[in-house]
């Protein structure tokens, strides 16, 4: 699996577009090439074998040729394939070895509440969802990447630092990915989460004002433009003061 350069979602490597915030993944997007290039490669080659057998005398010469120019285009497009495949299987190796350092830095890390280095170190071991004893810290890890993005939002919002038109746009839609994460049923067998979840209800109540309703909105799921109309109103409340 790799990660979305922009909202930090897992993704396959065959996913060329992430479905939670429509960015490009340039990874898939090279992998898709290189595929196409090994495909290409493996037409001419063929080609070309068979048009040199056609000049040789039926024997076998032409036979053993055929065979191992064969043989060659299909261990080239079996490498380029499988990489992907080959460097994951590295990766799961790398982590059985290493199981019990890399389960207790991750502990260490969510108890002490430091999910940014949480989600530094789940990349730096290139981290694999299909490995079981990964399973717990899915929900947070993409819990991790939204609040991380809440706060680059907020941040460009105070100091007008953006690189956005209007950085609340991106802020309703990632405290909407959030929660909606936050409480999906597909999580369940995650750890426990609230402390996350309470560290970004303090973020809107601290720079918007959002009140106990408006917190209880966000925990029982409201759609983005029913968060947007609350965020905007907390502000111009916040403007007027």
């Amino acid at each position: 699996m790799i990660k979305c350069k922009n909202c930090g979602a897992q993704l396959d490597i065959n996913t060329e577009v992430c479905p939670y915030c429509g960015t490009v993944n340039d990874e898939a997007t090279e992998h898709v090439k290189k595929m196409r290039h090994f495909e290409s490669d493996y037409a001419n080659v063929k080609k070309d074998v068979f048009s040199n057998v056609k000049t040789f005398s039926k024997g076998y010469g032409s036979l053993i040729i055929l065979i191992v120019l064969l043989v060659a285009c299909l261990v080239s497009i079996f490498v380029g394939g499988a990489s992907y495949s080959i460097i994951e299987a590295i990766s799961n190796t790398n982590y059985q070895n290493n199981r019990e350092e890399i389960i207790a830095k991750i502990e260490n890390y969510i108890e002490n509440e430091e999910y940014e280095l949480f989600d530094a170190y789940m990349t730096s071991i290139e981290y694999n969802t299909y490995i079981d004893d990964f399973n717990p810290y899915r929900q947070l890890l993409q819990m991790t990447g939204y609040y991380q993005r809440i706060r680059q939002d907020i941040f460009n919002y105070i100091f007008e630092a953006s690189t956005y038109n209007n950085p609340i746009d991106d802020l309703v839609q990632q405290v909407s990915n959030f929660y909606e994460t936050a409480y999906e049923d597909y999580y369940d067998d995650s750890i426990d989460c609230s402390k996350l979840i309470a560290k970004v209800d303090d973020l809107m109540i601290k720079y918007f004002n959002f009140t106990s309703d408006d917190i209880l909105c966000l925990h029982e799921g409201i759609s983005e433009s029913e968060l947007s109309t609350i965020l905007y109103e907390r502000m111009e409340a916040i403007h007027e003061e």
